[in-house]
């Protein structure tokens, strides 16, 4: 019996060579990969009730850095300022622990509905927002696919991603 192994020395090197950038580039890809698919959760399953969808609209992953791998998701901006009360909670869920006055910025009294007829009043006391961590519960929710995602990518990296090299 005999074994031969035959080994294509130019190929390997330009392989070796390349492995560096073609790892980063498959990271880059993965990661951004990672944060669009958190994003698209945290969109889609948060307990919020939307009025709008301003803060929906807000929630955005990008690829923050490829040098060191950093990618982030975000909610808030402009139109959604409130996104952190939310996900974190505010007034007695909040970090002080207590309710908090409003009163009417623009006019003289503030006014809501309450059962059948409006309701006025100079001031409220408000209890503040539950917290709806839906950031955080798309990450957990997303860490199986993550880890898929990056394991495809080292595998690409690895095996050369189109590379033709014969050991």
């Amino acid at each position: 019996m005999e074994v031969t192994i035959d080994i294509d020395a130019k190929k390997l090197l330009a392989a070796f060579a390349a492995a560096p950038d073609k790892t980063r580039q498959e990271m880059a890809l993965a990661m951004k990969m990672a944060v669009r698919d958190v994003a698209e959760s945290a969109r889609r399953n948060h307990r919020f009730t939307s009025r709008g969808g301003q803060l929906e609209r807000s929630i955005e992953g990008k690829l923050e850095s490829s040098e060191p791998l950093i990618g982030s998701v975000s909610a808030g901006g402009d139109g959604a300022g409130y996104a952190r009360a939310i996900h974190d909670g505010s007034g007695l869920w909040g970090p002080k622990r207590e309710r908090y006055p409003i009163v009417p910025v623009h006019r003289k009294a503030l006014r809501w509905v309450g059962g059948n007829r409006f309701m006025f009043a100079k001031k409220v006391m408000h209890p503040g927002v539950k917290p709806d961590p839906f950031l955080t519960n798309a990450v957990s929710t997303e860490i199986p696919n993550i880890q898929k995602l990056f394991g495809n990518a080292i595998e690409k990296a690895l095996n050369g991603g189109g590379t033709d090299v014969v050991l």
